[in-house]
């Protein structure tokens, strides 16, 4: 048995297997997804084993996913999908059929939710397709099978009859999060997971987990994928049982909340600042949110108690591409937002996008001008791409799936240049970045010393080391160790 859980040898007793796609294993994101619905199926007396590979190859991942297979001959399998994964998904599915071919493949995730359709196109070897919320579904189908019937009677599931797609309706979602149980973090590498890190939250260097705390968005913006409108939140008194398993267990420094819009309910956001307070939970976060979600009060709150980041999905400085993808906000709100940031001392992420359909020049200077004089202190530029599940035109080819899974190469960008360019400039989409690199602060664009930019966005993009609930948290951690030597490794190459 390997530290925290991790199982090294092949053997295990359970005949349920839960995989994550190997081309995850540098992934700092915890498999959240399958670790609920292990946690669901164990609440239910079902025991599983997950196979989660971190710090390695996808080649090797993959190898060491089917010696599990070979090893144990699973009863179920069940996976996780995103659109890029299916060309993966097909050689799993076609391996355990080949070698273990009474076991039953269940595949879930947003891609099979929007466009099951695919799987069958593709001739993906599954069984059972789980469309939206998984837990239940996950357990209701083993339930079925393992007392000798089909299942496929079930709600939120399809699967091939007489070589057509059957899709039975779709299943209520859990109204009530806090009965759901925590994700099973002892299955999965978590010396890996709280290992110092600056990608959990943005820029900052921490030892830090993602949380998410609610389900579904209220808004509409065109490019997003998240199907359900109506948020479902977790309970204060809950999410801080929770953080208070990770801080004592793991000996983290700090927590991402995940959650779109994690600040759409001000009343929730103070209760469960108050409840960390009152348990003397000590911990620094960072949030993700809305510009208009935000005001000067809330940020002075979230600044006084701990909150060192948050993240916002800004996606253009022109007022017209805001109102293409239906982001319901302004430029003069965003700048608003900037400015109280900006005053108040808290640092700001920002996710901008290209690619909007009619996208002009224009545009793309309007957005410039806004992240220079917004002085975010981390941006991130996308290429927007219509994947399954956005509404702003188009959709990408099945066969061009393959090709698109392994952006930013040559080959993909060549293959959007070429079919799924939506902006109106001449200019390439590759070339555009590379304009807005040249122009923008990132830390390796040292060119910018020459125009004076430079210094002060490095001091910015630095700013958490000047921060006194960044240093505090450090100089209480339990974790000292771990940041000297992750530090040396990472900086050093030691």
């Amino acid at each position: 048995m390997k530290e925290d859980g991790i199982i090294e040898q092949s053997k295990v007793e359970s005949e349920i297997l839960l995989i994550v796609p190997p081309d995850r294993s540098y992934d700092r994101r915890l498999p959240l997804g399958i670790m609920q619905i292990s946690s669901y199926l164990t609440s239910k007396g079902f025991n599983n084993h997950i196979c989660d590979y971190k710090g390695i190859t996808q080649d090797e991942g993959m190898n060491k996913i089917k010696k599990f297979i070979l090893d144990n001959k699973p009863k179920f399998v069940g996976m996780s999908c995103f659109i890029t994964e299916l060309p993966i998904m097909k050689e799993l599915c076609e391996f355990i059929k080949k070698h273990n071919k009474d076991a039953v493949v269940i595949i879930g995730g947003p891609y099979p939710t929007e466009r099951p359709d695919h799987f069958i196109e593709k001739k993906v070897m599954f069984d059972y397709l789980v469309l939206g919320e998984a837990e239940e579904s996950f357990y209701e189908l083993i339930k079925e099978i393992k007392e000798g019937r089909d299942g496929k009677n079930l709600n939120g599931i399809s699967y091939i009859k007489g070589g057509k797609l059957i899709k039975n309706p779709e299943r209520k979602e859990i109204q009530n999060l806090d009965d759901i149980p925590l994700p099973a973090y002892e299955k999965v590498d978590m010396k890996y997971y709280t290992e110092p890190n600056s990608w959990t939250i943005r820029g900052v260097y921490l030892s830090s987990l993602l949380v998410f705390t609610a389900r579904g968005c209220p808004y509409v913006c065109k490019f997003c994928t998240v199907r359900d409108r109506r948020p479902r939140m977790m309970s204060p008194a809950k999410i801080v049982d929770h953080l208070e398993i990770l801080s004592k267990q793991y000996k983290i420094d700090a927590i991402q909340f995940g959650d779109d819009t994690f600040t759409l309910y001000k009343w929730r956001v103070y209760e469960i600042f108050k409840l960390l307070k009152e348990r003397n939970i000590k911990l620094i976060f960072g949030i993700q949110t809305r510009a208009d979600l935000l005001d000067e009060e809330l940020v002075k709150f979230l600044k006084e108690n701990g909150v060192i980041q948050v993240n916002m999905g800004i996606e253009s400085g022109s007022d017209k591409m805001l109102k293409v993808v239906d982001k319901r906000v302004t430029v003069e709100r965003i700048r608003q937002t900037a400015e109280i940031c900006r005053r108040l001392g808290m640092r700001m992420s920002a996710f901008m996008m290209i690619n909007i359909p009619g996208e002009t020049k224009e545009d793309i200077e309007a957005s410039m001008k806004l992240v220079k004089e917004a002085k975010f202190n981390v941006t991130q530029w996308s290429i927007y791409n219509p994947y399954p599940g956005t509404d702003l035109g188009g959709e990408l080819d099945l066969e061009d799936l393959n090709v698109i899974s392994k952006y930013p190469s040559k080959e993909s960008m060549e293959l959007i240049e070429k079919k799924y360019k939506y902006a109106a400039y001449p200019e390439s989409l590759e070339n555009m970045l590379a304009y807005i690199h040249s122009q923008t602060f990132n830390v390796r664009n040292v060119k910018m010393i020459m125009g004076g930019d430079y210094i002060p966005s490095f001091f910015r993009f630095i700013s958490f080391m000047f921060d006194s609930n960044y240093y505090k948290q450090l100089g209480s951690s339990k974790r000292k160790l771990d940041y000297i030597t992750s530090m040396k490794s990472q900086f050093l190459g030691l």
